[in-house]
């Protein structure tokens, strides 16, 4: 089923019916936008949710996205607190994107301290950029609320994305561990690996708590009771097979690992470049349990 997928929705247009997709799936923390979504079209979903939150939804369900939309996640004042683009939630997204996928997004969104975002720098390149007149262009104004208000030329960007993952393996000279490089999300790896090691370092809320839903349940103002996890830090740590393995030497993490009987062992970047300990203790590494370390 071809599928739309628009994380940070807003409210609902009726311009939407006419995409060329067989379901829409809209996402939005904020329960107030429910109401302008219509209630009985079998081809339109409304999630009022965080994205991760809602990612995890569409896991279970085993939807995939041919078509990934983010023009305004409301950074600047608007109730977002992390960009749609962050490395952490497009990896966790990623398993459920095709390998070829249509982004319609707005990259002159984001200011110059969230410049390094306009890489798209999450596992696909661009293959193509489509504008006003290719086979396949999606006016991105239509996503836009602004836009609504008062259109500009030339808003917005469309790129085919396709997935790129390259790897390397090699094994260690005085051991049978097999050693891996991998460029793409660990979350693509999630069921091969026994511990996934996560560089936590969002603590960004992931419960808009001006909104209705959340009103309804604290009528003093207090933390929902009805869940523990409220932070993005939380919402990974949450996962049974994951490490937040943010400010510890890689013999700590060894070491838990060889507590826990881990096999498979995959760890995202978490050392700001600096590996010089890794490689030593690679190098002296004998006889460890372990069938597997990723990178």
């Amino acid at each position: 089923m071809k599928t739309l997928l628009y994380l940070a929705s807003g409210e609902y247009y009726p311009e939407y019916e006419t995409l060329p997709f067989e379901r829409l799936i809209f996402v939005d923390r904020s329960q107030g936008y429910a109401k302008s979504y219509p209630e009985n079209n079998p081809r339109i979903r409304f999630i009022a949710a965080d994205a991760l939150l809602a990612i995890d939804m569409l896991k279970q369900e085993g939807v995939k996205i041919d078509c990934l939309v983010s023009v305004n996640e409301g950074l600047y004042g608007g109730g977002g607190n992390y960009p749609i683009f962050s490395g952490f939630l497009m990896g966790y997204l990623s398993p459920l994107l095709n390998d070829q996928v249509t982004l319609v997004c707005n990259l002159n969104y984001y200011a110059s301290e969230l410049k390094i975002l306009n890489k798209l720098d999450w596992g696909f390149k661009k293959i193509k950029k489509l504008k006003l007149g290719t086979l396949g262009y999606i006016d991105t104004a239509q996503f836009s609320s602004s836009q609504h208000e008062r259109v500009s030329s030339n808003f917005g960007n469309v790129f085919i994305m396709e997935r790129e993952k390259s790897e390397i393996s090699f094994n260690l000279p005085v051991s049978l561990t097999l050693i891996k490089i991998i460029r793409g999300s660990i979350w693509e790896d999630e069921q091969n690996l026994d511990m996934i090691g996560l560089n936590l370092l969002s603590k960004h809320s992931i419960y808009d708590y001006n909104n209705d839903n959340y009103t309804n349940h604290n009528k003093n103002n207090k933390k929902p009771e009805y869940t523990k996890i409220n932070t993005v830090d939380q919402f990974f740590n949450a996962k049974p097979k994951v490490m937040d393995i943010n400010g510890k030497r890689f013999s700590e993490i060894i070491e838990s690992c060889e507590e826990k009987g881990c096999k498979h062992i995959g760890l995202t970047p978490w050392n700001k470049g600096n590996y010089q300990d890794v490689i030593n203790y690679l190098k002296n590494i004998k006889d460890k349990p372990f069938n597997s370390i990723t990178f």
